[in-house]
C-alpha cells in the first residue's frame, strides 16, 4: 500500500468525520512532499496523520476553508490576482499554529520524539 493510502486509511480512524473532508488527498500530499519519511521511521504514518488533520481542522476554522498549493489561503485579491497563504504568526515560532489543534499537539508530540539531529519538516 503507497504512503499517502496508509496516511489517509490512519487519519480516518484517527477522525472519520474530519477525514471525511474533500481536501484530505490534497493535505496528505501537502504532508509527504513536506517531511522526511527517514526521520519518523516507525512513527511516519502516524506523525502525518496527525499533521493532515490539524491543517483539516485549521482549514475548517477558515469560513471559506479555501485551500491553495502553500496551504490554507488566508485572502484572496482579484484585481490583478493575489493570494495570501495562512501560516505561522509574524514572530514565526516553530509550531505556533500546531498547539491550536488536538492533532496538532500530537504532531508536535511524535515530532519532538524523533531523535535530534535528523530534519523532520523541510
Amino acid at each position: 500500500m503507497a504512503d499517502s493510502d496508509l496516511i489517509k486509511a490512519r487519519a480516518l480512524a484517527l477522525d472519520a468525520s474530519l477525514a471525511a473532508d474533500s481536501r484530505l488527498s490534497l493535505f496528505t500530499t501537502m504532508a509527504i512532499t513536506s517531511h522526511t519519511k527517514a526521520s519518523f521511521v516507525d512513527v511516519y504514518v502516524d506523525t502525518l496523520a496527525c499533521w493532515v488533520l490539524h491543517r483539516l481542522a485549521m482549514a475548517l476554522r477558515d469560513p471559506g476553508g479555501a485551500v491553495g498549493p502553500a496551504g490554507p489561503i488566508q485572502s484572496q485579491r482579484t484585481g490583478d490576482i493575489s493570494i495570501s497563504y495562512q501560516g505561522l504568526s509574524m514572530s514565526g515560532a516553530p509550531g505556533e499554529d500546531y498547539v491550536q489543534t488536538t492533532w496538532g499537539r500530537m504532531y508536535l508530540m511524535y515530532r519532538s520524539s524523533r531523535p535530534r539531529g535528523r530534519a523532520g519538516v523541510i
